[in-house]
């Protein structure tokens, strides 16, 4: 790893449960995962700040193959030789797929939702966004309007432009402009998770229209589309969320046995 510092993680709940590693969109934090993780008491939940963001502010973003190093590195410490799952929204997603790809035999399951492998369209356009956006991005009218904008409830707003403050510009920017030319592990077929490609049905129809092809470079891959809600759909619906989680971690259980 290049940092000289690590990232910041919270682990909550009973330490013989499964053990799920959340990482969490840009512009955001591990708060972000807070509603969903109260309603997934037996399992034990690792909620990690990637680089630049929340308590991880001071590490520097290098690359989302280094982050990805990073939570790998919080994965063997916390996890040690259990069976880990892995979960990834948006910006966590594509950091997800890249863990997969160094470590593809480490996670029992994994679920990511929100990522695209195919060009992105008008990326020169995009790359001038990033640039121009990642100075504003802890501006508080500017966060709940683009936290609205999610389709996040009122009273979420708030906290939602807490932790966007909480953001570094720089970190922002990197990882945005990661995002827009990102590829994929060319070994995915090598992973043995029993994967969830998702996405909002309200999401962008590139990452609608990508699930099918990241599923199909995956071992064990599935898509599932989430009636009715947008990119932030695990916020918009916390208790959807942990009942999707809930039971595609024991239903791989199950399988396994």
């Amino acid at each position: 790893m290049k940092s000289d510092r690590l990232l910041q993680d919270t682990c909550v709940g009973p330490s013989d449960g499964p053990c799920v590693f959340f990482l969490h969109g840009i512009g955001t934090t591990s708060v972000s995962w807070r509603p969903a993780i109260e309603l997934l008491a037996e399992f034990q939940c690792v909620s990690i700040d990637l680089p630049g963001h929340g308590e991880s502010r001071d590490v520097q973003w290098h690359s989302m193959d280094d982050t990805a190093a990073m939570v790998r590195a919080i994965v063997e410490r916390e996890a040690e030789n259990q069976p880990a799952h892995l979960v990834g929204i948006s910006l966590g997603a594509y950091i997800g797929l890249k863990l997969l790809g160094q470590a593809p035999r480490r996670f029992e399951t994994a679920f990511l939702s929100g990522l695209h492998i195919s060009p992105m369209p008008n990326r020169s356009l995009m790359r001038i966004m990033s640039w121009v956006m990642a100075p504003m991005i802890g501006w508080p009218f500017l966060a709940r309007r683009n936290g609205a904008q999610l389709g996040l409830p009122e009273d979420m707003l708030n906290t939602f432009a807490s932790e966007a403050a909480r953001t570094r510009a720089s970190a922002f920017r990197r990882a945005s402009l990661e995002a827009v030319d990102f590829k994929p592990p060319t070994n995915l077929g090598e992973v043995v998770a029993s994967t969830v490609i998702a996405a909002g049905e309200r999401e962008h129809c590139l990452i609608r229209d990508d699930q099918a092809r990241i599923v199909s470079m995956l071992g064990h891959g599935q898509a599932m589309t989430i009636d009715a809600l947008g990119h932030a759909w695990p916020a918009q619906n916390p208790a959807l969320f942990a009942r999707v989680l809930s039971d595609h971690i024991v239903n791989a259980g199950r399988a396994a046995a």
